[in-house]
């Protein structure tokens, strides 16, 4: 079912996206390291199913403090030029097909 549905293009700047959505997130953004980008095709299990992108990337960045917290692992929803948080959507999303090229992606 999910295969032959209609997909948005992949987006191509869902990094800087989801860069700008933590901009606003992060005590310090300027210090963020962001390491395991992943990228693949995915549907949100609603009636009907929307179909988008999903990525995930984990982040290590500092806190009130100064000191670095360890490394966050966050979700993102992309459909259109927006990336919204996963915990954001009344649906789970579920996964179809990874993006291999864009896990080897540096």
């Amino acid at each position: 079912m999910a295969k032959s549905a209609q997909y948005p293009p992949k987006p191509t700047d869902y990094r800087e996206e989801v860069k700008r959505y933590l901009r606003l997130e992060l005590k310090d953004p300027d210090s963020a390291i962001y390491e395991g980008w992943l990228l693949w095709k995915a549907y949100l299990g609603s009636n009907p199913p929307v179909y988008g992108w999903e990525s995930m990337v984990s982040v290590n960045a500092k806190n009130s403090f100064g000191g670095y917290t360890g490394f966050k692992n966050y979700s993102f929803w992309h459909e259109g030029r927006l990336a919204k948080p996963i915990l954001d959507l009344p649906y789970r999303a579920h996964i179809v097909e990874l993006d291999f090229e864009d896990i080897l992606e540096k």
